[in-house]
């Protein structure tokens, strides 16, 4: 409704600004018939209204107007003569004058409608393109499983692809790695993963580091809060978008610190090769045009050169002659 209601005040102005005033004209073929048309064709004649006597008798003579206000003072004769004359000011209240601003209106007020409509599907757009998104998004969590294991469970609205689990610092020096990625998680769905610990700097390796994730764990007494593992978790939708999500667990309390894409959209990294061809194709034409420039100045001064050699060469042999 609201679109159809803009089409109609669009095709209202545009008709208003297309209107002109016709004016019919008698018309005669070489048979001698006589028509009535806006204009003549080809081998047609145009009569005279005048004179077939078809226009009236002159009216009375009208009174005398006022005498309108004197003009500014002319430049001198010598100026007169060399500069051109100057078209008079069209006046507020010609109606030329105001058909012209009529019109002018119209085409702003027609500029502002389009705009307007413009403006509101690229938001009703983008609201759809974020709806879908939404729609397709996954959110994958990492938790502690049954037994010692872990998992990654989907928490989102639809399937996680190459779901892969980053390696993070357990305890320092002691990193925590989880190598394996699962291939997919449907809505709502938990896969286990087993990771092992990784020293760094020749700490002594102990996966009983992993109880420190765990709720309840023997190390809560000894580590209480002084740090908390960061774990980040990298998957994709069924569009190949990737996403991030930053958490942080340590004695099962969990938080999630991120979430977000890990790289832009596929219409970005479209519209960003579209600017960057576009940007190439722009250096080569620059590159051609120095080029052509740099050419036509060489061939000027080679002309410049031969000209002044066939001149001096004139003036040697007018010399010698005389």
């Amino acid at each position: 409704m609201h679109r159809h209601w803009l089409s109609v005040v669009i095709l209202g102005l545009l008709m208003g600004l297309c209107s002109r005033v016709n004016a019919d004209v008698l018309c005669r073929d070489q048979n001698g018939a006589v028509f009535v048309r806006e204009t003549c064709r080809k081998a047609e004649t145009r009569l005279s209204v005048t004179a077939l006597g078809l226009v009236g008798a002159p009216g009375p003579k009208g009174e005398k107007g006022e005498r309108g206000l004197r003009g500014q003072q002319g430049a001198s004769s010598a100026l007169g003569a060399t500069m051109p004359p100057q078209p008079a000011p069209l006046d507020a209240g010609d109606p030329q004058t105001g058909l012209l601003w009529w019109q002018g209106w119209l085409l702003v007020v027609t500029a502002g409608v389009i705009g307007f409509y413009t403006i509101e599907t690229s938001k009703r757009r983008r609201e759809a393109e974020r709806q879908s998104e939404l729609q397709l998004q996954p959110f994958v969590i990492f938790e502690p499983g049954e037994g010692k294991d872990f998992c990654v469970r989907n928490i989102g609205n639809h399937t996680a692809l190459n779901v892969r689990v980053g390696t993070f610092a357990l305890c320092p020096p002691v990193m925590a790695a989880f190598p394996r990625a699962v291939a997919f998680l449907r809505q709502g769905e938990s896969r286990s993963l087993q990771g092992h610990a990784v020293p760094v700097e020749g700490a002594v390796m102990d996966d009983a580091r992993f109880e420190i994730l765990r709720p309840g764990s023997a190390f809560e007494k000894f580590d209480g809060d002084s740090f908390r593992p960061t774990i980040t978790i990298e998957f994709e939708n069924v569009n190949r978008q990737r996403y991030c999500v930053q958490e942080s667990l340590h004695h099962g309390d969990m938080e999630i610190l991120h979430f977000g894409l890990l790289t832009p959209p596929s219409s970005s990294r479209k519209l960003q090769a579209a600017w960057q061809e576009l940007w190439t194709v722009g250096q080569k034409l620059r590159e051609a045009g120095q080029k052509l420039w740099q050419t036509w100045q060489q061939r000027k001064g080679r002309k410049q050169e031969s000209v002044t050699a066939s001149t001096t060469l004139d003036e040697h042999e007018w010399v010698d002659g005389r």
